[in-house]
């Protein structure tokens, strides 16, 4: 039903927009925050997007990344979907608060512009292999690589100009495992990654499947596939960032962890403002304060123990994440 609505949208900001997309020879470097799902990223992504300085993709641009410069404002379909309610109003995985404009993952749009995703496994989970090439795209072909790679520019020059002055922050998983690609895109970009215990990791992960993802498949997937693919995917994503973090420049290049920026926010962001060489953080700080208070009743996600079978897998086939940020197990 969608698709006619979108196809003319399209054509309508080829229009418009073509010209001045193509004629950006250069925007500034994005700042990119990586990490594995379910690590604390969201947290981080929307401390960040508290800052005036920066800019980020929402949920409507996302999903309609061939239209939102023009469209965004007067879209039909939108206005609809707000006027009936029909947005939920928090995510299904963990009940954070969610609208058009919250920040959203730029791998949504990526994969709406190019389908070269390994999001794309979520709706056909029975084609996983076909899609996990494009984590790191080592095994994708030199097509595929060269796709993504002119999708990613035109993305970042489109939301450029939907921001212009503001530096953008692109958050994505599976970007965690494509260092060398966002090197090559943009070398002077900013890198901030974010690490939470494998245990918790293991457990909301495998919720977040069996909540959100189960909404969105198109073929059935059992309880062994989804932990055997939340115990590939971490493994896929950290051997390539590890194999490839080195390469970022020490001055462009931050890391924390869940535990210390749920426990004390402010100090993190403070640290890694100087660390980056980022200006504002004392008109931030008051923001990041109240955002936090409008928290203050948000609970966490519980889940029961992990079984012992359970806890000696998750530390045999993730022992490198173990060993390298000292967790105990």
């Amino acid at each position: 039903m969608m698709a006619p609505v979108n196809s003319l949208g399209q054509r309508k900001e080829q229009r418009q927009w073509k010209q001045q997309i193509d004629a950006m020879d250069s925007v500034e470097d994005p700042v990119f925050i990586l990490g594995h799902w379910r690590s604390g990223t969201t947290l981080l992504h929307y401390l960040l997007c508290l800052d005036d300085q920066l800019a980020t993709p929402n949920n409507y641009q996302m999903a309609s990344p061939f239209n939102f410069l023009s469209q965004e404002a007067v879209s039909l379909p939108a206005r609809l979907l707000k006027r009936f309610g029909l947005i939920p109003e928090t995510r299904p995985m963990d009940q954070v608060r969610v609208s058009l404009e919250s920040p959203q993952e730029d791998e949504q749009g990526l994969f709406m512009a190019s389908t070269l995703s390994p999001i794309g496994a979520w709706l056909f989970p029975r084609h996983h292999a076909y899609y996990e090439r494009f984590f790191t795209f080592e095994q994708a072909s030199d097509e595929e690589r060269e796709q993504w790679k002119t999708t990613m520019r035109w993305l970042v020059r489109k939301l450029s100009l939907r921001y212009p002055g503001k530096r953008l922050v692109l958050k994505s998983p599976p970007h965690t495992a494509r260092i060398p690609l966002l090197l090559e895109l943009f070398p002077h970009a900013s890198f901030i990654h974010i690490h939470r215990h494998p245990y918790e990791v293991f457990q909301s992960f495998s919720h977040f499947y069996n909540s959100l993802v189960r909404l969105v498949n198109l073929q059935r997937m059992t309880p062994e596939y989804v932990q055997n693919t939340v115990l590939r995917w971490y493994r896929i994503v950290y051997d390539s960032f590890f194999a490839h973090q080195p390469k970022i420049p020490n001055g462009n290049w931050f890391e924390t962890c869940y535990d210390h920026l749920k426990t004390q926010p402010e100090i993190e962001m403070e640290k890694m403002y100087a660390h980056l060489g980022f200006n504002g953080f004392d008109a931030l700080q008051p923001r990041i304060r109240a955002y936090l208070n409008s928290l203050s009743d948000y609970q966490n996600n519980q889940y029961p123990p992990l079984e012992n079978v359970e806890r000696e897998l998750i530390c045999q086939r993730w022992e490198p994440a173990f060993k390298h940020w000292n967790y105990q197990p």
